[in-house]
């Protein structure tokens, strides 16, 4: 399942942060992100790699699931 954000408006084009699921190293996996936002981190990773802001963001907005959660407290 997807859980959007902000309020999507018609029309508009969706992404999504693959970032938000992904526990993998950048040696076993990550891409190079063509979204064009102005905040674009150029490239895509395990969530581990995001900052700890960009992090607890996703984390607040409840669209982290429990495995990635669980993999960087280590558990």
């Amino acid at each position: 399942a997807l859980i959007a954000i902000r309020r999507i408006l018609p029309k508009e084009e969706l992404t999504f942060d693959y970032s938000s699921t992904s526990t993998e190293s950048r040696d076993d996996w990550h891409m190079p992100c063509a979204c064009g936002s102005w905040n674009c981190r150029k490239d895509i990773s395990g969530f581990q790699y995001l900052s700890t802001k960009e992090q607890q963001f996703l984390i607040d907005k409840k669209v982290v699931p429990d495995y990635v959660i669980n993999y960087i407290k280590g558990l």
